[in-house]
């Protein structure tokens, strides 16, 4: 069983990723009046997909405290999105499937994806108090260990911060092209940068904070190594 912090952070994302996925066609949609391909769309049907905003949330959860394979946790952690988002991809017509929808659904999955990864990644360190095993073989593979994550972690940051600076110019430049209107360039692009934002919140505490407590947890272990 996973940790329940964890499983509540992943939980959280699914639900985050599902609503900004469809808060597009049901809030910004019906507004972006010079939209080049259709212009102002309206969906009465659309509310009934927040009815769905619970199961985003539930199933991971329980899915990743109940499950107690590696491989069962990866599965799950993202299933319940990717389905309610493909689902609910192919029901605002005439986009289909609607491409906002889509990328906010399979870019969460996939920060839920490597924040799992990351935490089943998580080296056990009962070796390191082992004096069967030779002092220097145990200390090398903490140091190994704790540099490996350090790696991952701060890599991981830079990467993603280099990321999301192009990602940003590449949201305002395409701004430009799915609407002609100055105030539907304004409304699109505060959406957009929403979004973005609430990516850059998950990313941080999902992914990139799993892989500093590995880093943590490994640098902590070198004072265990005993002789």
């Amino acid at each position: 069983m996973l940790d329940r912090f964890l499983c509540i952070r992943v939980a959280t994302f699914s639900l985050i990723g599902y609503c900004s996925a469809i808060a597009g066609p049901t809030f910004v949609d019906p507004k972006l009046r010079s939209q080049v391909l259709y212009g102002a769309r309206s969906y009465p049907h659309g509310w009934i997909w927040w009815l769905f905003a619970p199961v985003a949330f539930v199933l991971p959860y329980i899915a990743l405290r109940f499950f107690e394979s590696k491989e069962a946790w990866l599965v799950s952690s993202i299933t319940p999105l990717i389905i309610l988002g493909a689902a609910a991809a192919f029901s605002f017509p005439p986009e289909r499937p609607h491409m906002g929808i889509l990328v906010c659904t399979f870019g969460f999955a996939l920060i839920i994806l490597v924040t799992v990864a990351c935490s089943v990644s998580a080296s056990d360190f009962a070796y390191a108090a082992d004096t069967a095993i030779p002092f220097e073989s145990r200390l090398e593979r903490v140091k190994a260990t704790a540099s490996f994550w350090q790696m991952i972690s701060v890599y991981g940051a830079a990467g993603y911060l280099a990321f999301a600076v192009a990602w940003l110019y590449a949201l305002w430049f395409m701004t430009e092209k799915f609407v002609g209107s100055a105030e539907d360039r304004f409304r699109l692009g505060q959406s957009q940068v929403a979004v973005a934002v609430a990516v850059s919140i998950c990313v941080v505490v999902g992914p990139i904070l799993e892989a500093f407590s590995n880093a943590f947890e490994a640098m902590l272990q070198l004072s265990t190594v005993k002789k």
